[in-house]
């Protein structure tokens, strides 16, 4: 004897086994176009999952329900965690929301509050933060997803615009330069040349005094 509706019997079993809850039960089925997907006929040898975009939230399922409005699930789900193209998931009240200005949520179920791909040129301040920034300097933001590396090698801090350890601001090119012996050399020799003129300065001040 066939199955019942959501139940299905492997091959060479006696006995029916209900289908879980992210799958339905049908030997064929048919998408309305309204968001269904159909069983048509008992007597399944096995549950098929539900596919992306749909969800099962009981077991014994007949129906695969769309998620409603802008919200997606992956293959096989039983509830909706994740959004359309074009916004993104908060894991804190799940919700989705407009993606911001500056960030790219291309693709359906990928972007959360956690991982939102920031263009480049754009910074935030965490990782839950919805309001970014535009960078001073466009080339030391590389955005991406991981917020904690936002900048560009040789770059850091509040919207990237200090320069990393090792590194020096090179007013001429209008960004951050690796130091080299060269240059170290030159601020060096800066240095002492400046500690010299002050010692000058120094003497003749005392030597005015004195003569005074």
């Amino acid at each position: 004897e066939s199955c019942g509706s959501g139940k299905y019997s492997g091959a060479g079993s006696s006995t029916c086994s209900i289908c879980p809850k992210g799958t339905y039960a049908a030997n064929s089925s048919t998408d309305t176009g309204g968001g269904l997907i159909v069983q048509i006929f008992s007597g399944a040898t096995s549950c098929n999952d539900c596919p992306a975009g749909y969800l099962a939230p009981a077991t014994a399922t007949v129906v695969c329900q769309a998620c409603p409005s802008i919200y997606y699930s992956s293959e096989g789900s039983f509830e909706c965690t994740s959004c359309l193209e074009s916004y993104y998931y908060d894991n804190a009240d799940g919700e989705c929301y407009t993606c911001p200005e500056g960030s790219s949520c291309d693709v359906d179920g990928t972007s959360t509050i956690d991982t939102l791909d920031l263009d480049p040129g754009h910074w935030r301040t965490s990782s839950t933060a919805t309001f970014l920034y535009n960078c001073p300097l466009d080339h030391a933001c590389i955005g991406g997803t991981d917020s904690s590396d936002y900048c560009e090698n040789g770059y850091t801090g509040p919207l990237c615009a200090l320069c990393a350890s090792d590194y020096y601001f090179d007013i001429d090119q209008g960004g951050c330069r690796l130091c080299t012996s060269e240059n170290s050399t030159v601020s060096a020799n800066l240095v002492v040349f400046i500690c010299i003129l002050f010692c000058f300065v120094l003497l003749g001040t005392i030597l005015q005094t004195r003569i005074k």
